[in-house]
């Protein structure tokens, strides 16, 4: 390896560990303050872990409203949206391929026009990966479309953990955000090899 060589990888690995540790650094303080007391979130200096976790925290996130129909709503919702989206990809995929019809062309671009992102997301697998985390983690359709609480999904039952007149219950508002983080972060965690060579692949091509 040539002298020159070293710094540079020296430089590259230092900005990998700057950019992982600003990356993960907001996970590793929404577990520490899910397991703090209110005093442990209000203190100044803050502690990055605290020396008593209050595990209750989550016992308490989880009794607040019914998470479990949340999070089987959650999931009845993503899947419902990705099954649409290759249902009706597929037929219009047929449509533009195989049928001649008027105005045939003006739509493709449209769609084509559409579809003007990155490689990486023009990937099916990743882009249908980016599409699940993203209707997993919506938050504004499902406020507008339910009213009953039997329909609502994780991000609405985690918003409603703010109790009024008594001030934001922040240690336990992140117990509640750790419902709707950990399935996405365990689907990472499980597809990251895939993840990686589905990037490595778009890259080379």
């Amino acid at each position: 390896m040539r002298p020159g060589r070293v710094p540079i990888r020296a430089l590259t690995l230092a900005a990998l560990v700057l950019v992982a540790v600003v990356e993960v650094f907001p996970y590793v303080w929404m577990v520490s303050t899910s397991l703090k007391d209110m005093a442990g979130v209000t203190r100044f200096p803050p502690t990055l872990w605290p020396s008593e976790p209050q595990w209750q925290n989550y016992a308490k996130a989880w009794a607040s409203g019914p998470f479990l129909r949340y999070a089987v709503n959650n999931a009845i919702q993503t899947l419902g949206i990705l099954v649409c989206q290759l249902f009706f990809g597929c037929l219009a995929g047929f449509a533009f391929s195989k049928l001649r019809w008027n105005g045939r062309d003006a739509c493709f671009l449209i769609v084509i026009a559409c579809l003007i992102v990155p490689p990486q997301v023009r990937f099916v697998p990743l882009y249908m990966l980016f599409s699940v985390v993203y209707h997993w983690n919506d938050f504004f359709w499902p406020l507008v479309m339910t009213t009953s609480e039997a329909v609502r999904t994780l991000p609405i039952g985690v918003a409603m953990l703010r109790e009024e007149g008594t001030g934001d219950r922040w240690h336990v508002i992140m117990a509640g955000s750790m419902f709707v983080v950990a399935p996405v972060l365990a689907v990472f965690i499980v597809a990251q090899r895939h993840i990686i060579r589905a990037f490595t692949f778009t890259s080379l091509k």
